[in-house]
């Protein structure tokens, strides 16, 4: 999903507040739980209502063109093998951008985990 990266303290929120709704995941490795936020009419995801210092904005919802082009490919490991990445742009694994945006390795343990269901085996 693109999005826009965006301070808070740029950002307003004029309408449709009421509308907001927040669903968070079970953790996976540490609190606080992953949230999404979503529009309860539609269900099209959107920013939360209160956001913190730094959060993203589907660029789905945008009614204009942001005249903003996409600087980097994150979580390439998860692209399906039907969708190819044919540019040029910077290609970052997740152990990468971690450390590009924290300034140091994931630990050799780290194991990605997933919200999905998963059967019990023998099921």
């Amino acid at each position: 999903m693109a999005g826009l990266g965006v301070l808070a303290a740029d950002y307003q929120l004029l309408a449709g507040e009421k509308f907001i709704s927040t669903y968070q995941a079970p953790i996976l490795y540490e609190p606080p739980a992953y949230e999404v936020n979503f529009c309860s009419r539609c269900g099209s995801p959107v920013p939360p209502s209160n956001p913190s210092e730094f959060f993203e904005i589907p660029a789905g919802l945008l009614d204009n063109d942001p005249e903003l082009k996409p600087d980097k490919h994150i979580f390439v490991e998860f692209t399906p093998e039907w969708d190819k990445i044919s540019d040029d742009l910077p290609q970052y694994s997740l152990k990468q951008l971690f450390e590009l945006r924290y300034g140091r390795a994931l630990p050799d343990d780290f194991e990605t985990k997933s919200h999905h269901f998963q059967s019990p085996p023998n099921e």
